[in-house]
C-alpha cells in the first residue's frame, strides 16, 4: 500500500503530463527523487487515441438506417430490415458500431432490445416490453406499436405519430431535441420528408458548437 499522498501526487503529475502542462511544484518533486518529465513519460502506456472517420447515413422513408458512405462515397455498412425494424442481413466489414433503429430507437447491445426513450421496444414481438407510461389513457394494449410501422412512427415511446400537417411534424421534431438541445447548449436539426401525402422527421442530429448544424 502506498501513502495517500502519494498516490494522490502522482495521480495530479499524470494528469498534468497527459495534459502537457507539468506545474514547476511537480518537476521540483520529481528532481527531488531524480528523476525528470521525460523519464515519467517513457514509463506511462501511451493514450490510445482512435481513428475517427465521418460516415454519412443512408436512410429509407422512416429514418431507419440502411448504409454508412464514406465520404469517398465508397458504403462501408449496410443493412435490411423488416417492416418492424428486425435485422436480417449486416454487411460490416470494418467493424462498425451502429446502433440507431427505427426513429427514436437505439439498439441495447446486452438485451438485445431496442431503447425507444421512455421504454424498450421488441422487434421479433413488434411490441414494447414495458408498459406505457400513461397507463389505460394510451388505450387498452399497454404494449402496443403502430399496427402499420411503414407508415406511422413512434420516437419517443409514447404515442403513434404521423400526420399531413408539416407544420405539426415541425413541432414535433422540436419536441424530440429541445431539452437536448438545452442541456447541452448544442443546435440540433434534421430534415422533414414527404412520403404518399403524409409528413414524417427525420432522427434530429446535433452540432458540434452551438451555433449551427450541418445535414
Amino acid at each position: 500500500m502506498f501513502p495517500p499522498v502519494l498516490v494522490q501526487m502522482l495521480d495530479r503529475l499524470e494528469s498534468e503530463i497527459l495534459a502537457d502542462r507539468v506545474s514547476e511544484e511537480s518537476r521540483r518533486w520529481l528532481a527531488s527523487c531524480g528523476l525528470t518529465v521525460e523519464q515519467m513519460q517513457n514509463q506511462m502506456d501511451p493514450v490510445y487515441t482512435p481513428a475517427r472517420k465521418i460516415h454519412l447515413y443512408h436512410c429509407d422513408h422512416r429514418g431507419l438506417p440502411l448504409a454508412l458512405i464514406s465520404k469517398e462515397g465508397t458504403t462501408e455498412w449496410c443493412a435490411e430490415y423488416d417492416e418492424w425494424g428486425n435485422l436480417l442481413n449486416e454487411e460490416n466489414p470494418h467493424q462498425l458500431q451502429q446502433l440507431i433503429r427505427l426513429p427514436g430507437q437505439q439498439y441495447d447491445e446486452e438485451s438485445g432490445l431496442y431503447y425507444n426513450r421512455h421504454r424498450y421496444y421488441d422487434p421479433l414481438q413488434g411490441r414494447y416490453i414495458t408498459q406505457d407510461p400513461i397507463g389505460l389513457k394510451g388505450g387498452w394494449n399497454l404494449y402496443t406499436y403502430p399496427l402499420s410501422p411503414v407508415n406511422s412512427m413512434d420516437p419517443l415511446g409514447l404515442y403513434e405519430f404521423k400526420s399531413k400537417n408539416i407544420d405539426d411534424i415541425g413541432i414535433f421534431a422540436l419536441a424530440m431535441c429541445n431539452g437536448e438541445s438545452i442541456n447541452e447548449n448544442k443546435e440540433y436539426g434534421g430534415l422533414i420528408c414527404k412520403k404518399q401525402g403524409e409528413y414524417f422527421p427525420m432522427n434530429p442530429i446535433s452540432s458540434n458548437d452551438n451555433d449551427s448544424v450541418d445535414l
